[in-house]
């Protein structure tokens, strides 16, 4: 089986050798996550392929975040993986992290994709030791390269969002609804209890904030 992980840096193919959709191979790899030595044992990196610029990078990570198949990911699948013909049955698993990414995969290159609670705990555990496992790149550059990439598609998110000047004022209006609605409810529960020591003052102060003054006052 391989795992395909879209890292900062690049994209990632690895492979584990005994691949078991069952609950008992579930189990091996939940427990093998938290320890990397046991971790390593079960899985190991195939193939790995650095983005050469950051707006490369970007390009990718925004086609994997809509689920498209960009070039780069078609040409590192069927270069990385085994040669699969469509007469012939696929005689490995591709795991994604994305269910809806795997229609797309198909189509572009004829491999046929699995997404199961294995799938996500292996990539739970790559994503956990990925910094010890490959050995290109060190920490400080994934985590420099993880930086720019998150920092860039927020700024491309915010500048593709046609709704961007109106959302403040959206949620402003909603926020003061919602702290119009809490008030009357306080209200409410106040001369709901302090009807039990005065029922009398409900009727005879009617504006909410006079009542609260004089439940403070006494």
């Amino acid at each position: 089986m391989f795992i395909l992980y879209e890292a900062a840096s690049g994209y990632c193919l690895f492979e584990k050798e005994e691949y078991d959709e069952t609950g008992a191979g579930l189990s091996k790899v939940q427990k093998a996550v938290d320890s990397l030595e046991r971790f390593t044992k079960q899985v190991t990196i195939a193939a790995y392929q650095p983005f050469k610029t950051a707006e490369e990078a970007l390009e990718n990570i925004q086609d994997v975040a809509h689920n498209k198949v960009s070039s780069t990911l078609k040409a590192f699948l069927t270069t990385h993986l085994p040669a699969t013909k469509s007469s012939k049955k696929q005689k490995f698993a591709l795991g994604i992290c994305d269910p809806r990414l795997g229609s797309e995969i198909f189509e572009n290159t004829g491999i046929t994709a699995t997404y199961n609670e294995t799938v996500v705990e292996l990539l739970r555990g790559i994503r956990t030791h990925f910094a010890k496992i490959i050995k290109k790149i060190n920490e400080s550059d994934i985590k420099r390269a993880q930086l720019g990439l998150g920092h860039s598609y927020s700024r491309h998110r915010c500048a593709a969002d046609v709704n961007r000047q109106d959302k403040p004022i959206i949620q402003t209006i909603a926020l003061i609804d919602q702290l119009d609605k809490d008030v009357n409810t306080f209200c409410m529960r106040l001369k709901e209890w302090y009807a039990w020591h005065f029922p009398e003052l409900t009727k005879l102060v009617n504006d909410n904030q006079i009542y609260a003054k004089l439940v403070h006052l006494f």
